[in-house]
C-alpha cells in the first residue's frame, strides 16, 4: 500500500472566545484546522471556513512538503446552538 500523498485536514477545532459556551450568536469564534502536506512539494493553498454553508473567512498560505501546521480562521456565528455545520475547504493555488 502506498501512503496518502497531498493535502490532508487532520482536525477542525472550533474554539469559542467565550469559554465553555457552544456557538453563541454574534460572538467571535476561532476555528483552527490542522493541515498536513504529505506530498513531496511545497503548496500554495487557499483555506476557507464555512459556517452553516456560508463562507466566513479565508486565507492564502504556503505549506511545505511534509509540514503540518495550524491554520486559524475567524467566524461570527449567525445562529447559536450545538451541532452547527463547520466546514474547511482547501484549494491549491497553482
Amino acid at each position: 500500500y502506498l501512503p496518502l500523498l497531498g493535502l490532508q485536514i487532520l482536525d477542525i477545532i472550533p474554539i469559542q472566545v467565550v469559554k465553555d459556551v457552544d456557538m453563541v450568536k454574534g460572538k467571535t469564534t476561532l476555528v483552527r484546522s490542522i493541515i498536513k502536506n504529505s506530498g513531496v512539494s511545497n503548496k500554495n493553498i487557499n483555506v476557507s471556513l464555512y459556517f452553516e454553508g456560508n463562507i466566513k473567512d479565508s486565507i492564502l498560505d504556503t505549506i511545505n512538503s511534509s509540514e503540518e501546521k495550524n491554520i486559524d480562521l475567524w467566524c461570527i456565528p449567525d445562529v447559536a446552538g450545538n451541532n452547527k455545520e463547520i466546514e474547511i475547504k482547501i484549494e491549491e493555488d497553482l
